[in-house]
């Protein structure tokens, strides 16, 4: 895998029930700007830990998380587990 730079995104994610969920985002890497969709699954443990996939419905990528909720459920802390890549972050409940 190529290295890629630096990352910053945004979007929304829509949690759709059975674990399932679906999104958009707007991402720029290295500078270069992309949008897409994506839809994915989610698997939360009682210690409110979990893990998830996300796949673009491009089908060119897929990520592998971890995730931790806190405050409550309002937050969803991020961290791709995919050997090779550092990417983290936050969702938050509108």
């Amino acid at each position: 895998m190529a290295p890629f730079g630096p990352v910053a995104g945004q979007g929304t994610i829509v949690f759709t029930g059975a674990g399932n969920l679906s999104g958009s985002y707007n991402e720029s890497v290295n500078g270069v700007l992309f949008q897409g969709q994506f839809t994915g699954s989610l698997s939360v443990n009682a210690d409110c830990t979990g893990a998830g996939t996300l796949t673009g419905l491009s089908g060119t990528w897929t990520v592998q998380l971890h995730v931790v909720i806190v405050d409550n459920g309002k937050e969803i802390l991020l961290l791709e587990t995919d050997p090779g890549r550092v990417v983290s972050g936050v969702a938050k409940r509108l």
